[in-house]
């Protein structure tokens, strides 16, 4: 079963639109990946983010040190819900969700680069909401990555609503928008049915603050 196949022509479409902004028709497949590594023969390591077969030929190399500082301060905005298939119109039950009720909160993180297209981000929010101590942002985690864009999820289980799975977190940041003072990110979770037919997935649009 091809992963390329499923998350350009099946789960793509469908999560990429329900989270609603730029990183959106990336960050909906990202999610989808959680649903597809049982179905498919390809290896998948999760958090360090490595989908086998994929080439780093044609990336565009992003300076070593980018980050005008190695510490930023996490800001998290509405949440926003989609479902799908065997969930459709199960978003109400998340109405009235928070970014803490999904999980995830603000706070201090660091910023540590690990090669020249690949960032590690540790700090409370991290451990908080991911439930490891660091993740890595890496390219070419889906295919047909924007160069711009660096990607990071983790496997998660945990408490869900009526009867659904927490099944994995995300964490991305679109370099193209970096200042001097702040980068632009999102951090999503996806849950799914006991049949891996539906799925209802969470953004929340976030901003990292750089400081000294």
């Amino acid at each position: 079963m091809s992963v390329r196949i499923l998350l350009g022509s099946v789960v793509g479409p469908v999560l990429g639109s329900a989270l609603g902004s730029v990183l959106g028709p990336v960050l909906g497949p990202v999610l989808g990946l959680s649903l597809l590594v049982s179905a498919c023969d390809q290896e998948v390591r999760l958090g360090a983010l490595a989908i086998d077969g994929e080439s780093d030929a044609g990336v565009q190399e992003i300076d070593a040190s980018p980050f005008p500082a190695n510490n930023a301060t996490l800001s998290l905005g509405t949440l926003s819900t989609q479902c799908d298939g065997n969930l459709t119109g199960q978003e109400v039950v998340f109405d009235g969700w928070s970014a803490d009720d999904a999980g995830f909160s603000p706070g201090a993180l660091q910023l540590t680069w690990v090669s020249s297209t690949s960032l590690s981000i540790s700090g409370t929010p991290i451990e908080y909401g991911f439930q490891v101590q660091s993740i890595g942002l890496l390219p070419h985690v889906i295919p047909e990555q924007p160069e711009e864009l660096l990607i990071g999820i983790v496997s998660l289980t945990g408490s869900a609503p009526d009867g659904m799975s927490k099944d994995a977190a995300m964490f991305v940041v679109d370099m193209s928008s970096m200042t001097s003072e702040s980068l632009a990110a999102q951090v999503g979770l996806l849950f799914s049915d006991p049949s891996s037919q539906g799925s209802c997935s969470l953004s929340i649009d976030a901003v990292l603050s750089l400081t000294p």
